[in-house]
């Protein structure tokens, strides 16, 4: 269900973000912010700051950031919409839901979900009971999954015919709207399962609930059929927001404090197999931020296990960064053979190679100084620096200053130069990783908070985009709630999109529904209009422009870091001054990958 802009900002009103910290740890007031013992790990000295002007809080030992709703989805561990729905019921702010467009959401949500429990139930039976099911069960026995983890998994197999599901659902009620939005189904010939005579995988969200599926291709599929088919975004999921076997792996998170991120499907169910039941992966997607958020409501330690070929490294790279970013400061890599996989250590009965290989892993930074420079000549200065590069964007977002300093010793023992050397290296990267942004500006570009901040042609074009391709508003949803639209107009348009069910949104429906702007809705007609000469897809133009709005909001976001930071330095807040430090890289590192990717 989605919420208002204007739920979610009377709610931070009412409730102070001190008082709801408070509420579960001990808070105390210093230099006009407030101060606490983390409550996401341990800590003697306080080293979590919350800031009532700002309404967030920042963790200088783990890393752990937020607002009050991310605050209490960690200590509760809670989705958002549970999180605004327990918060307006504390402040007192009614969300009975009184359109006929939300109750429909609400239905639409509750009888997808009610299906997807039936249809897993039937798939199951069809992989234990059909003839073709059979083929598929010896598949799995042959990859060396037991009846027990599949079972615990809930594997199945989708019916063969390719209408044969459509009708079976026609036949049971369900109307053709409600198909077309069930994530069952092609978009280019609606009746046609995607699921068609391949195993299925259920992915099982920590509420125990089914909200999507993996589809395995058989093992005499032809030769240009896709391996995995993943479930597209529905109400029920978003693959950004959810990990493979996260159902069946939270009690084991919880008590080991601990989690293990593999790459796939089989890779976690043969790890929960060997006793790793704290295994989890992303579907279809490199491991996102989102994901790392939820796991983190967990635990705050991680394990990397991915595969052991090139790729797989850089994944155990890119995950690490998120990880950090994400407040999971804990990390250890391990180091698999080339080109295996827990799902083939499992199938060729190399188990005690993985075990091996998971009790010997790594520090995430000893294994990231071991990768950088395993085939770089000790002599050659120049490859080392080029190697010390993706070292140094570690660094500069780890939120400790005892850990980078500490990074910085070790870097500079791999390379057996001084430490001096090595941090004026580390310093001299820091400041290029803006000013090679800062370069490529307009030269009246200005680094102080900008006024205006967001470009409103942006937004509309964002708002656009949505209108005409509706499962787009679900990308940004979270992002615009926190945007102020009126003030350009456009909030009519952003209230639409929140209720309006997804199969009615359309720029002829907005017009007939809300008396919008006479310059507003010419603006809208004029954007459908230049479809017809574009040569990008809405996806597309709304992927740049919502770039184009990052990039402001981290220019924006950086202007008050700086302020702060100068305000900081005339009062020698030393502890304050380390974390706007940090802030400010991290601010850094991402004005560099936007405009790169802007402009890449």
């Amino acid at each position: 269900m989605s919420f208002s802009k204007a739920v979610v900002a009377q709610i931070e009103e009412r409730l102070d973000i001190v008082e709801l910290i408070g509420s579960y740890i001990s808070v105390q007031s210093k230099s006009g912010r407030f101060w606490a013992c983390c409550p996401f790990h341990h800590e003697k000295t306080p080293s979590f700051s919350i800031s009532r002007e700002y309404r967030s809080y920042h963790c200088f030992g783990c890393g752990a950031k937020g607002g009050l709703f991310q605050f209490y989805m960690q200590m509760e561990g809670v989705d958002f919409p549970e999180a605004v729905r327990v918060l307006a019921q504390r402040v007192g702010i009614d969300l009975s839901p009184e359109r006929e467009e939300v109750q429909r959401e609400i239905l639409q949500r509750k009888t997808l979900q009610e299906l997807y429990q039936r249809l897993t139930k039937s798939f199951e039976h069809l992989l234990w009971h059909s003839a073709r099911g059979q083929e598929a069960l010896a598949y799995l026995y042959k990859r060396g999954l037991s009846e027990e983890n599949i079972r615990t998994f809930r594997v199945g197999y989708g019916m063969s015919g390719y209408q044969e599901l459509y009708q079976f659902l026609l036949k049971r009620g369900y109307s053709e709207p409600f198909l077309a939005e069930s994530g069952l189904f092609s978009k280019k010939h609606p009746m046609y399962s995607i699921f068609r005579d391949r195993i299925i995988f259920p992915l099982i969200n920590s509420a125990g609930e089914v909200v999507a599926y993996s589809g395995r291709a058989m093992p005499d599929a032809k030769a240009d059929a896709p391996k995995y088919i993943n479930s597209p975004e529905t109400v029920l999921f978003s693959k950004r927001k959810e990990l493979y076997g996260m159902g069946q792996a939270k009690e084991s998170i919880r008590k080991e404090e601990q989690f293990i991120l593999c790459e796939g499907a089989m890779d976690v169910m043969a790890l929960h197999q060997m006793g790793y039941t704290q295994a989890v992966a992303p579907l279809g997607s490199a491991f996102t931020l989102e994901q790392a958020e939820l796991v983190r409501r967990f635990a705050s330690s991680a394990l990397l296990l991915m595969d052991g070929d090139a790729a797989g490294q850089k994944a155990i790279h890119q995950s690490a960064m998120i990880c950090e970013e994400s407040g999971v400061s804990s990390l250890r890599a391990v180091r698999l053979p080339a080109n295996k996989d827990p799902s083939e250590c499992l199938e060729y009965g190399q188990v005690d190679l993985l075990t091996k290989s998971i009790k010997h892993a790594s520090l995430y930074f000893d294994f990231l100084l071991q990768e950088q420079f395993k085939e770089i000549p000790k002599d050659n200065i120049d490859q080392q620096m080029r190697a010390s590069l993706p070292i140094f964007k570690y660094i500069s977002i780890v939120p400790s200053p005892v850990r980078r300093e500490s990074y910085l010793k070790m870097l500079a023992g791999k390379l057996h130069i001084s430490v001096d050397a090595v941090v004026a290296e580390y310093t001299r990267f820091s400041e290029e990783s803006f000013s090679s942004v800062k370069s490529d500006m307009p030269r009246d570009f200005s680094l102080a908070p900008p006024s205006g901040g967001v470009d409103k042609e942006d937004v509309l074009e964002v708002l656009s985009a949505s209108l005409m391709d509706a499962q787009l508003y679900k990308e940004y949803e979270e992002f615009l709630v926190m945007m102020d639209l009126s003030a350009w107009n456009l909030a009519e348009i952003y209230q639409y999109l929140v209720d309006t069910p997804t199969n009615l949104v359309n720029m002829d429906h907005l017009f007939e529904t809300y008396s919008l702007d006479a310059s507003i809705k010419e603006l809208l007609e004029q954007k459908r209009l230049s479809m017809s000469d574009a040569q990008d897809s809405w996806q597309q133009r709304a992927t740049r422009a919502w770039a184009r709005i990052s990039f402001q909001e981290f220019t924006h976001q950086r202007g008050r870091l700086l302020l702060d930071l100068a305000k900081s330095e005339q009062e020698k807040d030393v502890m304050l001054i380390s974390e706007l430090q940090v802030e400010v890289n991290r601010i850094n590192l991402d004005l560099h990958e936007v405009w790169e990717g802007m402009h890449g």
